[in-house]
């Protein structure tokens, strides 16, 4: 996204405000924005990915599933990721925020039912850690603007069904000119080679219910050159927003891990989440 820092609750007022004016039906942009307001306003959700296709042509192919849990708890922010490949657990990674700093676990199998930990991460100014799931999947799509107001881009153009509406990219090489970073922020690690970038399409169709994101259906395809390799990403999958059925016992045994320190493999017991 164009603009960081924590300006989501400002513009998540000020979209509700313009969606809820007068008596004209909310636009496409202002029922993306009511959506992630619902979402902002709960203390916790789940959200799966299942991909049809998640294709890297001369990079390492990405997972194939992904379970999401997000929950708040005593002024801190949990996020609990696990990613599949062919309908096993490649890894997890779990994160704890407060106030701007966050911790991130990445865990491994170790081929015995357990975790180990692969590694220890700090960050700092993480945007919006509740929100940070959706977000990076709608990483294209959505934007801030100036004054901290949630936009889509002008080159994206909106179809409206009522509780189903559509994103769709129509503006293909001023797109890849003003998202580069957007595309390195998601694919690429500091230090990587020049980046040429751009996509071939991108298609994002939402069905909503009583306002709030039911399905986001994302099509993203995209080829450049890093250095000089080539490269083909092909992205088309489902996202879903599930009950959230973890427990009270279940969020204590993941919060629990960063009550005492953590490092590089060290075994942890997570069968108990599934």
């Amino acid at each position: 996204m164009k603009k960081k820092g924590n300006v989501w609750a400002k513009a998540l007022t000020l979209g509700m405000l313009a969606g809820l004016a007068g008596c004209s039906a909310p636009s496409v942009d202002d029922k993306v924005v009511q959506g992630l307001h619902k979402l902002d306003a709960q203390a916790e959700y789940a959200m799966d990915v299942d991909w049809e296709l998640n294709t890297k042509t001369d990079w390492k192919n990405d997972n194939d599933a992904q379970k999401t849990l997000v929950w708040k708890s005593g002024g801190a922010i949990y996020e609990y990721d696990r990613f599949f490949m062919d309908d096993g657990l490649e890894k997890a990674e779990i994160m704890k925020t407060v106030d701007h700093d966050t911790t991130i676990l990445t865990l491994v199998p170790d081929g015995k039912g357990d975790t180990v930990v692969e590694s220890v991460m700090k960050a700092s100014h993480l945007d919006e850690p509740f929100l940070r799931p959706l977000l990076e999947r709608l990483l294209f799509p959505l934007d801030l603007d100036a004054q901290g107001n949630i936009t889509i881009p002008s080159m994206f153009r909106r179809d409206d069904f009522n509780t189903e509406f559509r994103l769709v990219l129509t503006e293909l090489t001023s797109f890849a000119n003003a998202y580069a970073d957007e595309f390195r922020q998601r694919h690429l690690d500091p230090g990587d080679p020049e980046l040429t970038w751009g996509p071939y399409h991108m298609i994002y169709d939402f069905k909503t219910e009583k306002d709030r994101f039911a399905q986001i259906d994302i099509d993203e395809e995209s080829a450049g050159r890093l250095g000089t390799r080539e490269f083909h990403i092909n992205q088309k999958g489902t996202v879903t927003f599930p009950v959230f059925t973890m427990t009270s016992s279940q969020k204590r045994t993941v919060e629990a891990l960063f009550a005492r320190p953590v490092q590089k493999g060290d075994r942890v017991e997570l069968k108990v989440l599934g």
